[in-house]
């Protein structure tokens, strides 16, 4: 866990990640996430491509899948206004989700973040090159019409896609 900000604890985890081999292992995990932000509340949890947790039941390869499915619900319903504890999820499949999952209550607000601007992607740029000139042995630099030229260039690419 680490700071998000005025006292908030930020816990993430990856969804791929969350699904175990053995049986129950997921759910474990999952439970242990969220104990964790119970117990470090005001708490963010931050779970990318939650669609490898809580696929669509009807459609779930295995028992386990539906298994996995069904403790992220209870643990979101654990979850209110007077826990303290908030969940962000991302995904780029929603309609592999379980319908139970977006129902209201639970992750029931979406925000879609497309792909980003020349003025965005410029943005990205900037600060992947001061993220890796803090960490190089040398200052790194580029100049500002480079930078500008790359972001014009990677027109429909998105953060993931952009490396220094």
């Amino acid at each position: 866990a680490r700071a998000c900000g005025g006292g908030v604890a930020c816990l993430s985890a990856n969804g791929p990640d969350l699904v175990g081999r053995f049986v129950g292992e997921g759910e474990a995990a999952l439970a242990r996430l969220f104990r964790e932000a119970h117990a470090r509340s005001p708490a963010l949890v931050l779970i990318d491509e939650v669609d490898a947790i809580c696929p669509h039941r009807r459609t779930a390869a295995s028992e386990a899948a539906a298994r996995l499915t069904s403790t992220f619900l209870a643990l979101l319903d654990g979850v209110d206004a007077l826990s303290q504890v908030f969940v962000l999820a991302t995904t780029n499949r929603p309609q592999a989700l379980d319908p139970a999952v977006r129902r209201p209550g639970r992750l029931d607000r979406e925000i879609e973040v497309g792909v980003p601007s020349e003025a965005g992607r410029l943005e990205i740029l900037q600060v992947l090159l001061r993220e890796v000139s803090a960490s190089a042995p040398q200052a790194l630099t580029a100049s500002p019409a480079v930078l500008k030229d790359t972001a014009a260039a990677a027109h429909g690419y998105v953060g993931s896609d952009l490396h220094l």
